[in-house]
């Protein structure tokens, strides 16, 4: 298997993972933003996701080659935020599946200056991944001592 199928494989597999985390969030936690110790307010669950969505169609166009000025979609539920999440997550292991090789040593601009193509390859999924955590935690903070771990990550 090339690498850029086994990530693109993964990419989908983590989206997957974190929609059974946006599923398992109690409907009335999907919105609440946390404040910290110092009095910041912490995305709400539905936010983080927006985010990954952008991230997700933002790195496949890059990597096409395309422009991008997207913005992070606005969810007011679970079943909407885990159906656009794994539809960008499919955006970009689609896209994944088609690079060449080269895609990996290729240096990209962006928005905020070169990006190497070994990195660029694989931030959504870091971003995907280190956001389930946090959705987990936001699930402890709300009272939800319980880790919801996804039937993919067995």
């Amino acid at each position: 298997m090339r690498e850029l199928d086994f990530l693109a494989l993964h990419t989908e597999r983590i989206a997957k993972s974190m929609a059974e985390f946006l599923s398992s969030t109690a409907p009335d936690r999907l919105t609440w933003n946390p404040v910290s110790e110092s009095g910041d307010q912490i995305r709400s669950v539905l936010q983080i996701t927006a985010e990954c969505v952008r991230v997700n169609d933002q790195f496949a166009a890059i990597i096409r080659g395309e422009q991008f000025s997207g913005e992070d979609p606005i969810f007011e539920d679970a079943a909407c935020a885990s159906s656009e999440l794994e539809r960008s997550a499919k955006n970009l292991a689609d896209t994944l599946r088609a690079a060449p090789e080269t895609v990996i040593d290729t240096v990209f601009q962006t928005h905020r200056g070169p990006f190497a193509g070994n990195n660029l390859v694989i931030a959504a999924y870091r971003n995907m991944a280190y956001h389930c955590g946090q959705i987990n935690m936001i699930q402890s903070l709300s009272g939800d001592s319980m880790f919801h771990a996804p039937a993919n990550w067995r």
